[in-house]
């Protein structure tokens, strides 16, 4: 598939899976603030949930360093075009964990990609940026 495709010569720093359908900002827009509320604490908690252990402080986290993310939609139909995917809370609920912001100092870069599957799923990969930029 498509979106298994890595950056060329890059691995992944971190692989976050989130058994999640991801959220079309078309529906986003159209919550009530209490539901965006709800979704967002949702989001945080799911993210969490699902950081690996050796994502602590005492190990090298947050990241200090620039990074660029992939963040891939896995969904069963209907699609939702990738530039409709809402990444704000997905990028916010790693800040203080595996960036210490979501500034352009610390994420150079951000992808989203959708693809058609079987389940619902979103995948986070964290790449490091090359040194020459």
């Amino acid at each position: 598939r498509h979106a298994d495709k890595q950056p060329q010569g890059y691995e992944p720093l971190l692989t976050l899976r989130i058994p999640l359908r991801a959220t079309s900002l078309n529906k986003w827009m159209r919550m009530h603030w209490q539901a965006k509320r709800k979704h967002k604490a949702d989001i945080y908690a799911s993210v969490r949930s699902v950081l690996p252990w050796t994502v602590t402080p005492r190990v090298g986290y947050p990241l200090q360093h620039q990074v660029r993310l992939r963040i891939i939609a896995y969904m069963r139909p209907p699609l939702v075009d990738a530039d409709n995917v809402v990444v704000k809370d997905l990028v916010d609920a790693l800040k203080g964990w595996v960036i210490p912001d979501d500034s352009k100092k610390f994420v150079a870069e951000m992808t989203p990609v959708v693809e058609k599957s079987r389940e619902n799923i979103i995948v986070i990969e964290i790449y490091p940026m090359e040194s020459n930029e």
